[in-house]
């Protein structure tokens, strides 16, 4: 009985862990994402970007050309 205590005690003492890390690790994560309403100034841009968002959240780039997508990528 007394190794079958133990036994549950650590399990629930490492999913506990696993928990706790997974919603650190989210926060952590979700903080470094770029605002959806931001401006940001990027040098060497031949003329402003605008990046977009659908109703789904995937982001689309409106540039001039080639080479500020690139920089905006």
């Amino acid at each position: 009985m007394i190794l079958k205590d133990i036994i549950v005690r650590l399990s629930v003492g490492v999913v506990a862990i696993l928990l706790v890390s997974a919603t650190v690790g989210f926060l952590w994560l979700r903080t470094s994402l770029p605002g959806l309403s931001e401006t940001v100034t990027v040098r060497g841009l031949g003329s402003p970007v605008e990046i977009i968002h659908d109703a789904n959240g995937i982001p689309h780039i409106l540039a001039d050309s080639a080479h500020d997508a690139y920089m905006s990528l």
